[in-house]
This record gives C-alpha cells, structure tokens and sequence, in this order.
C-alpha cells in the first residue's frame, strides 16, 4: 500500500523493491493506519458503552405524538415540583413539530421557563406541557406519570446517538413500572 502510494501504479508498487521505499514512508504510514484503526476502534467501543444507557420515548405534546432518543444522564438532577427532568434538544423538537404546534410553543415558552446552571454552563429550561410520556425498555413499554419534560437551546444531543438527557430517577421507574406489570399478571 505504501509503494503504492508513492508510485501511484500497483505494477511498479508490486516490483519495487523494499530498500526503494522511503523509511519515513513506512513509519508515517504505519503511524496514519495506527490512528486510523485506534479511532475505529474508540467509536465502536465508545458506542457499544453507551448504547445500555439509551432509551426511546415518546409524549404528547400539543396533540403530536413525538418520539425521542435518550441518554440516562446521572448528572441530571434538574427537578420540576420534585420530579425529574427530561431534557430535549429545542433543534430537534421544532424540526419534529408541525407549524401550528410551534405557534402553541411558542406561546407556552414564555410563561414556564428556568434558568439552570450545568457543567456545560448557564441556561434557560423551557418546560413543555407534554401528557402521555411512554419510555420503551426491551420491548416494553413503560407509562411514566411523574416526569417532566423540558427543552432547551443549549443542549444539542449527540447526533445520531440520543437527542435527549433522562434524568437518573427513570431507572427506578421502569423498575416500579415492571414490578406493577407483574402485580397485574398474578393477579389476574
């Protein structure tokens, strides 16, 4: 690959001979393919980690049914009348929201909002009157009733990964709710 490279025919790559090659040719080669393969190999492990914290769910909001990606952050502690918080990136929700939700938004983002301070730095919370908030764990689904939902413009998500921060409490909710499901089961 790296006579190649320097003699950009596979003939004469092929017929070379090896003290033909440059030394630093075979070191910054070596030295590229190494990064190249340890930055392959971070992502992948990087999303093999991640992927046990991310859950999808959904709530209505303004009629719409909107579904969502989200990471179980355990620095989430942002609390709304004692519940938790989850925090949805304000790019995502208007590119998901029809024009007429965003006039409704819009409206209801001036009179609920907070301002937080995060390790990220200060911000504003704009607190959504989302109903029906469903978390999707294993192929169940979990009716969650005390948590609130927020967006904000200084959260972005990490593309393609999650597009929302779940506060840690949801945990212990999907226990609850798996522990009434069974309840239920016994009993009938």
């Amino acid at each position: 690959a790296i006579g190649f490279a320097l003699t950009g025919n596979a003939e004469n790559a092929l017929n070379a001979k090896l003290s033909d090659i440059p030394v630093f040719a075979v070191v910054v080669g070596t030295i590229v393919a190494y990064r190249v393969i340890k930055r392959v190999c971070v992502k992948i492990k990087r999303c093999r980690e991640i992927k046990i914290f991310v859950y999808d769910f959904s709530f209505l909001l303004y009629g719409e049914r909107l579904t969502f990606r989200g990471l179980i952050d355990t620095g989430n502690a942002i609390k709304s009348d004692g519940v938790g918080v989850v925090l949805v990136s304000a790019d995502l929700l208007l590119k998901k929201l029809s024009p007429s939700a965003i006039v409704e938004f819009a409206k209801e983002q001036k009179r609920s909002r907070k301002r937080i301070v995060t390790a990220s730095g200060d911000g504003e919370i704009s607190f959504l009157p989302a109903t029906d908030f469903v978390l999707y764990s294993g192929g169940d689904e979990h009716i969650l009733y005390d948590v609130a939902v927020g967006t904000s413009s200084f959260f972005s998500g990490e593309k393609g990964e999650y597009d929302a921060l779940l506060p840690p409490c949801i945990i212990g909710k999907i226990t609850e709710s798996e522990e009434k499901k069974n309840e239920t089961e016994k009993i009938a």
